[in-house]
């Protein structure tokens, strides 16, 4: 017990003289910030965080009037979701994107904790047995050499003591679905995803990872192969969502 504080006090110690030498900055605009891989009292503020009420299955924001209902109009007339439950933590805007594509795009990897503990925060009620990331398509992984949802949902399952498992595969390369519609993304990744052999997910409760919802189609063919290969229930969590 006194080797792990004295381990901890050498790391915070080491941590405050890098800080001294090499000050942090805001991963998002790039001015001081308090800690490295966070962001700046003012960037935080713009934020804007998913709070009650929302959606029970798509996790969006809805009025006093949906919440009633448990569901916002949009998922209250549609058919074939296959995830049970959808959480994110933010709102995906012009405040939050930046932080999303420094992940994605620009190697920022140093942020997935502070980005960890927000959507801890999503699911603080929900548990699951296995914590499965969305994933990339091999040729894709290569390229960017990690797979962002993977990143997240390994620190998140680590903050809360969960099974972290990267069982699913992408069989085929769907490409970018930024141009697509809703329904040229759900035809374009039907049939893309398949659980690894030798995986046993039979009754269990999944927390399916990925960075951002945008229309859910992905999520959802990744939530019906899941379901297909004998899972209970799917919980979609994800670190922003686009609001129709």
């Amino acid at each position: 017990m006194k080797i792990k504080i004295i381990k901890k006090y050498l790391k915070n110690v080491f941590t405050m003289l890098v800080n001294v030498v090499f000050p942090p900055i805001c991963m998002k605009c790039g001015n001081a910030c308090a800690y490295s891989g966070g962001v700046c009292a003012e960037c935080f503020k713009n934020l804007i965080f998913v709070v009650e009420p929302f959606c029970h299955k798509c996790g969006r924001p809805i009025d006093k009037i949906a919440k009633e209902w448990g569901f916002c109009p949009f998922c209250k007339t549609m058919k074939e979701v296959y995830f049970d439950e959808a959480r994110s933590a933010l709102i995906y805007d012009e405040n939050s994107s930046p932080l999303v594509l420094a992940l994605k795009y620009a190697d920022k990897t140093e942020i997935v904790p502070l980005l960890a503990k927000w959507i801890k925060l999503a699911a603080k009620d929900i548990n699951a047995d296995i914590v499965v990331p969305v994933p990339l398509f091999r040729g894709r992984l290569w390229q960017r050499r990690y797979n962002q949802a993977a990143l997240l949902a390994k620190e998140f399952a680590d903050i809360r003591g969960l099974r972290y498992e990267p069982l699913l595969r992408r069989n085929r390369n769907t490409g970018s679905q930024g141009h697509l519609s809703a329904a040229e993304r759900k035809r374009n990744v039907k049939g893309a995803f398949s659980v690894i052999k030798g995986c046993d997910i039979r009754g269990k409760t999944i927390m399916l990872v990925d960075d951002v919802m945008t229309t859910g189609a992905t999520l959802n063919e990744c939530a019906k192969t899941l379901k297909k290969a004998g899972a209970a229930r799917v919980i979609v969590l994800t670190l922003a969502t686009v609001l129709k």
